[in-house]
């Protein structure tokens, strides 16, 4: 590039205004930087005018617009498959959308092939055997088709950015004025295609008083791919003078790294990285394929590094991708008004809906409604009737409400793409706060990045289709509705991200295109494997050398690609070759060294200087167990955004309590644990906790006598009701459904038996229910933020013995759940470190218990405390018991536990005043150790990790 300059400064004055009427040509937007950089640099900051630098398609674009009269309208790639459906035959089309439209994505590559060689595809007669009938029937009406599809494009008067070529020639043979252009400058290209070197031989003949400059990228001699070129063009070419040339050509140092995984190959990359970079073109980072971007990125963004990436992505990586991928779906699998169960959880519980709705947890109340009645109903199906009833209040229910009519009803009559536009649009301005909220969390980081080439992919490829009125023109479907999903699913997975950015400063990051023309003090080649260097090839059937032959078509083996690898190793004074090394394939890489590099190392041996070459090995050592998840800046972002929120549940504490990692996973990553999104089997302990449920609740705020309850008939009625509610005989077999069933009744009856020996004997005077599934809330100030705390207690009583005595019951289905009573000792007596250690943290474990049986009953209690005044009508507690315990029927000696027994009586006071004035400064602390801990700690407590929802998950970091 360099030399380049130094050759066009002896013959061109930048100094001069015509100077602009120059244009020089680069194969790639990128080599256009780096020109303009570099020639900045050239004249160090003297004022100076501008040649036109353009990329290829630039130039094209702009020429075109010159020389023709009454310009097409140019249209992106993505609405090819519109004129291409409309050339096809209507009754098919009518009948068979879905065939249509994939086998008419895969003919459209057919078409371009033939468009870049310049000719008119013919009808294949005899196609080749074992492709589907669709293709076989559109194969032998190509040419037919094509030429429809063409005429279709010039009755509406548009173009598509490959067709330039054949127009502009057209264009340039009926030129008849000058063209603009002062003279000419095309560099770095190589491998034309039969349109392209048609499209330059006119040009040429054009401007053949114009001065033409043709540069080639090239050691001496002459790849054979470029003395194609030369001999196609006609022309003769020769070495640039010595005196033009930045440097001498010289031997590069090349180094061949192979590695067992791609964690090792990012590791050795960050480890030979500088920890500055002042000049953009120090380091560049050269990936064939897009495999190792995100590993290698999330690796530099640990580091204060800048970034530049000019590197097409796929949007299927983007979780709104995938969200509008799961809309689509459930108005396909759509029955009427009903909606698969499956597919209505998935979307409900999308991470981004999360992240939006954090009004004092609505969505997590929401959710948590419409998962326990679909774990206990079981329905395949469902309408939004029936899930609006499931909602427990007003509030609620007005959001849901609204959340629906953007995901659900707005796509329910796509009958238009006026409608489908909007469709997307209303779902794009409601996730619009989630997504700016995103970037403000992370910061600009990775995800934000990604997400703005999203919408600007929308913004440009999608969205102007559906106002382009001639796109849907003649497209009859049976069934209208469904292609319209069709085509919206289609037109989202054909999303490319371009990545780019000004190539100034910093790490340079480019696929192997990009890097044409360019030099840099290093460069890092990653995965020079087989399937990634050659790249393989994207599979089209319709496309097989086979067929191919058939349509006389050219195949193209390696050669391209070999003249890239060799430009490359003389890009640089030292280029290192990194490639994955293993037994078996690594995603796409085959884990067997590039050709290239096979053949490079033939070369070097020939010539008498082996290649350097060093393997990295796995590092053969025992497992070991790691302390924890190191916490980032990131991970603190959203911690602060859930105290933002203002509202935290005893989950929150005691999850975090419980384990760290088990915190991490469910509250940062948003992971529900299986058991909350699957549909179980029916439960008979969620079973009995309805029945009792519903048994209190028909006497809350007033007295119940077990005398009553338990005469014949009295329970059994509800009992039946509910068991037939539930529909155990669709889930249990039969000696199953028995054996449950006898242990309900038996269950029921023991403790309802054993409330009324109490009541006989006296020592409950009375019964009175205050609050079934009662929320209890409590707003303080914690960490410096306004924080509702609140729980949702089962049960609370007032029992009339021989003082007054209030209790909160939790329902557990364990018969053999029970509180620790000897714990409350050191929870008395815990003070905090402040050392924000795992070692503190499990000190704080066993103060509540093991498996923290206690916290969930400590918490309850303090909540209760606070709202004693007014739940419990009650100033001061010195004259009544105040109490909490587990309600577990299916132990049939002790169905009540409590936490308060005559084995810590002596403690109660000082547990009360702990309540009253401590336990909030204990919460307090434990925010403190989540947000400022080092790590997310893995638990101590192996008992804990048996059951836990995240084991699969957690092993694999902890080992």
């Amino acid at each position: 590039m360099k030399s380049l300059i130094n050759f066009l400064s002896g013959d061109l004055d930048f100094k001069n205004p015509e100077v602009s009427g120059f244009y020089i040509v680069f194969p790639t937007k990128r080599a256009c930087y780096y020109f303009k950089h570099l020639l900045i640099q050239k004249f160090n900051g003297q004022s100076l005018f501008f040649p036109r630098v353009l990329a290829w398609e630039e130039f094209l674009q702009k020429l075109y617009l010159e020389i023709c009269e009454t310009p097409k309208l140019l249209l992106p790639d993505s609405a090819k498959i519109f004129f291409l459906l409309q050339s096809l035959d209507k009754e098919k089309l009518r009948k068979d959308p879905t065939h249509l439209l994939f086998w008419g994505s895969k003919f459209l590559e057919v078409f371009e092939e033939f468009e870049k060689e310049g000719k008119l595809p013919p009808n294949l007669l005899y196609p080749p055997e074992g492709i589907p009938d669709t293709a076989q029937a559109l194969f032998e009406e190509l040419a037919k088709i094509y030429d429809t599809f063409k005429e279709l494009l010039k009755e509406k008067g548009v173009l598509f950015p490959l067709q330039l070529l054949s127009e502009i020639s057209e264009l340039l043979l009926k030129r008849e004025s000058e063209l603009k252009i002062k003279g000419l400058v095309m560099a770095g290209f190589a491998a034309l295609r039969e349109a392209e070197k048609e499209l330059w031989q006119k040009l040429f003949e054009v401007l053949k008083n114009t001065p033409i400059y043709l540069f080639f990228e090239s050691n001496h001699p002459p790849h054979p791919i470029l003395q194609e070129t030369f001999k196609a063009l006609k022309i003769e070419a020769s070495l640039l003078p010595d005196n033009f040339l930045d440097r001498l050509p010289s031997k590069p140092e090349i180094k061949l790294f192979s590695f067992p995984d791609i964690e090792s190959e990012v590791s050795k990359v960050m480890e030979n990285l500088p920890s500055e970079l002042k000049r953009a073109d120090q380091v560049a980072i050269i990936l064939p394929q897009p495999l190792t971007l995100l590993p290698l990125l999330h690796r530099l963004e640990t580091t204060d590094l800048e970034v530049n990436i000019t590197l097409p992505v796929s949007s299927r990586i983007l979780p709104i991708y995938h969200l509008f991928k799961l809309l689509i779906k459930a108005q396909r699998e759509r029955r009427g008004n009903y909606y698969l169960t499956e597919g209505i959880l998935k979307i409900l519980r999308f991470p981004l809906l999360r992240l939006l709705i954090q009004e004092e947890g609505l969505w997590e109340k929401i959710l948590n409604a419409i998962k326990e009645f679909l774990k206990k109903e079981k329905p395949r199906e469902i309408s939004f009737e029936e899930l609006l009833k499931i909602v427990p209040d007003l509030l609620q229910q007005e959001l849901f409400e609204k959340v629906w009519q953007i995901l659900f009803k707005n796509f329910e009559n796509p009958d238009s793409p006026e409608n489908l536009k909007n469709a997307l649009l209303r779902v794009l301005e409601f996730l619009s706060p989630a997504l700016q909220k995103k970037e403000e969390v992370l910061n600009e980081t990775l995800d934000a990045f990604f997400l703005r080439g999203y919408l600007a992919f929308l913004e440009k490829e999608v969205l102007p289709l559906f106002d382009y009125s001639p796109l849907w023109k003649g497209l009859d479907f049976e069934d209208k509705k469904d292609f319209y999903l069709r085509i919206l699913d289609f037109l989202l997975s054909q999303g490319k991200i371009s990545l780019s950015g000004e190539p100034l400063a910093g790490v340079q990051i480019m696929g192997l295109l990009e890097a044409r023309l360019l030099y840099f003090d290093r460069i890092i080649l990653l995965d020079v494997n087989e399937g990634a260097l050659p790249p393989a090839t994207p599979l089209n059937p319709l496309l097989t050398d086979e067929i191919k032959t058939y349509l006389g078509l050219p195949i193209f083996k390696n050669e391209l690609w070999d003249y890239y690898f060799e430009q490359i190793l003389f890009s640089a004074p030292e280029v290192n070759l990194y490639y994955i090394l293993t037994s078996k394939g690594k995603g796409e890489l085959t884990g067997e060294p590039s050709r290239f590099i096979q053949k490079y190392k033939w070369l070097s041996e020939k010539n008498g200087s082996p290649l350097k070459e060093e393997t990295f090995k796995p590092e053969l050592k025992p497992l070991t167990r790691i302390d924890g998840i190191p916490k980032k800046d990131e991970d603190k972002e959203i911690l602060l955004a859930y105290l933002k929120r203002g509202s935290l549940s005893r989950f929150f504490f005691e999850t975090y309590i419980t384990c760290p990692v088990r915190f991490y996973f469910k509250y940062l990553l948003g992971l529900d644990s299986p058991e909350e999104i699957s549909l179980q089997d029916r439960d008979i302990g969620l079973f009995l906790h309805a029945f009792f449920e519903k048994l209190f609740g028909a006497y809350q705020g007033r007295a119940i006598y077990f005398s009553e309850i338990t005469q014949k008939g009295k329970w059994e009625a509800l009992f039946e009701e509910l068991w037939k509610e539930f529909g155990f005989e669709r889930s249990l077999d039969p000696l199953n459904l028995w054996l449950s069933e006898k242990i309900a009744r038996a269950s029921i009856a023991n403790y309802l038996q054993h409330l009324y020996s109490l009541e006989r004997e006296g020592t409950i005077k009375r019964f009175l229910i205050l609050g079934v599934e009662k929320d209890l809330e409590y707003k303080t100030n914690l960490h410096s933020y306004d924080i509702k705390l609140w729980g949702r207690v089962d049960f609370i009583v007032k029992r009339e013995e021989a003082f007054p005595k209030y209790c909160i019951f939790d329902f557990k289905s364990n018969p053999y759940k029970k509180p620790a009573p000897s714990a409350l000792k050191k929870l008395l007596n815990f003070t905090p470190r402040g050392d924000f250690s795992l070692e503190e943290l499990s000190n704080l474990q066993e103060c509540f218990g093991k498996d923290l049986t206690n916290f969930q009953l400590i918490f309850y209690l303090f909540l209760l405390l606070k709202n004693k005044e007014t739940l419990l009508n009650l100033e001061s507690y010195s004259e009544v018991e105040i109490n909490a315990g587990y309600l577990t029927p299916s132990n049939f000696k002790e169905p009540e536990k409590f936490l308060i027994t005559k084995s810590n009586y002596k403690e109660r006071s000082k547990f009360f005043q702990f309540l009253e004035e401590d336990f909030e400064s204990l919460l307090d602390f434990v925010l403190t150790h989540i947000l400022e801990s080092p790590a997310f700690y893995f638990t101590e407590n192996e008992e804990a990790c048996k059951f836990c929802d995240y084991k699969s998950p957690c092993l694999n970091l902890r080992t």
